[in-house]
């Protein structure tokens, strides 16, 4: 009788755990396909336009809060706030029309040059 109940038990958790990795294997998949699709998170009005990698550990981006961009400084145990700017112009315009800046003209490094000297 214990082993036809160890036997049971056994296999609804070995089918159990077979569920669930398929299920979660799913979640990553669809994420590394369609970012933005599954978010654990909300919209709260935050986007990042660009980042640049320094090295292993260390980045800089350009992260968008309504009207205000942020250049931050991202490392392994901080963030800090470089700049803060208005958005510019000719992104203004582009986003209200639905159209994307060209990457050559409106490139994160042509934007973060142009705005620091």
């Amino acid at each position: 009788m214990e082993a036809e109940l160890f036997q049971l038990l056994f296999k609804v958790g070995g089918v159990l755990f077979i569920l669930l990795g398929i299920f979660f294997g799913l979640i990553l998949i669809v994420k590394r396909l369609r970012p933005g699709l599954i978010s654990f998170g909300g919209d709260y009005g935050i986007r990042i336009v660009g980042n640049i990698r320094l090295g292993a550990k260390h980045s800089i981006a350009i992260v968008e809060i309504k009207d205000k961009w942020l250049l931050i400084g991202i490392a392994p145990d901080s963030i800090t706030l470089i700049h803060t700017m208005e958005r510019p112009e000719k992104i203004k315009k582009s986003k209200d029309n639905n159209n994307p800046p060209s990457s050559k003209s409106q490139g994160f490094m042509n934007i973060l040059k142009s705005k620091l000297s």
